[in-house]
């Protein structure tokens, strides 16, 4: 907090409903961006591949172009179901105003392959069913800097297919849960292992072990508040 500023009774509820509010934006991003792309999946007697490629791409450089955190964006298919090769992994990323193709290599026999298969947001999104958004982490495969990811799963005739997924940039993404929790002095964003997102306290920083932090100085929550989208939780401590 900055010296003199004024702070306010921001109880975890009010943080997890604006976590809320924001992960619900991007969920139903991802699905409306997905929509033509699996119509065009489910048609028979056999799938439009090539159009699917098109409607997708159509949506996500459309949604890309636009302001807000969004850095890339695309289709990952599941690796169990028998795919066309086109559609094992789609991605399209924003660098200033030019929107590319973003190539990954999926060689397990490649010192490069990327191995989507045992990424978080994937493999969550997979075995839940449910869509599913990650704290921040560095984006080895990427762009070697903190990102978010957000994934929602596709199905065509009921079979689950793949995500469609995004790439966000944190200090965006969190700038409006960020925004409300600074003007509290006692709150702290974790993830569902208990790590700092965001706190108000600048001895917490990004990363740091709140469970650690809590043995090491004997302090006590007196609330927690849970994000059911996100498995995130609001901290509020004396």
């Amino acid at each position: 907090m900055n010296p003199g500023s004024r702070t306010e009774n921001i109880t975890p509820a009010a943080v997890v409903a604006v976590v809320e509010t924001c992960a619900s934006g991007i969920f139903d991003l991802l699905r409306g961006a997905s929509e033509e792309f699996v119509r065009e999946l489910q048609t028979r007697p056999a799938p439009r591949v090539a159009e699917a490629i098109h409607q997708l791409e159509l949506a996500c450089r459309g949604r890309l172009a636009g302001p807000g955190p969004l850095t890339g964006m695309g289709f990952v298919g599941a690796p169990e179901q028998d795919l066309s090769e086109a559609l094992r992994l789609i991605w399209w990323i924003k660098q200033g105003k030019e929107i590319r193709v973003k190539k990954h290599v999926l060689n397990p026999a490649s010192d490069s392959y990327y191995d989507y298969n045992t990424s978080e947001w994937f493999g969550t999104t997979r075995a839940t069913g449910r869509p599913f958004i990650s704290a921040p982490y560095v984006d080895s495969w990427g762009t070697d800097q903190l990102t978010i990811t957000a994934a929602v799963p596709l199905a065509v005739h009921g079979v689950f297919i793949g995500v469609v997924a995004a790439d966000l940039d944190p200090a965006l993404y969190l700038k409006p849960i960020e925004k409300l929790l600074l003007r509290s002095e006692n709150l702290t964003l974790v993830d569902a292992e208990d790590r700092v997102i965001l706190s108000s306290n600048p001895v917490l920083t990004s990363g740091v072990s709140l469970e650690r932090y809590l043995q090491r100085t004997g302090i006590e929550p007196l609330r927690r508040e849970t994000s059911s989208s996100t498995n995130w939780q609001a901290v509020e401590l004396p």
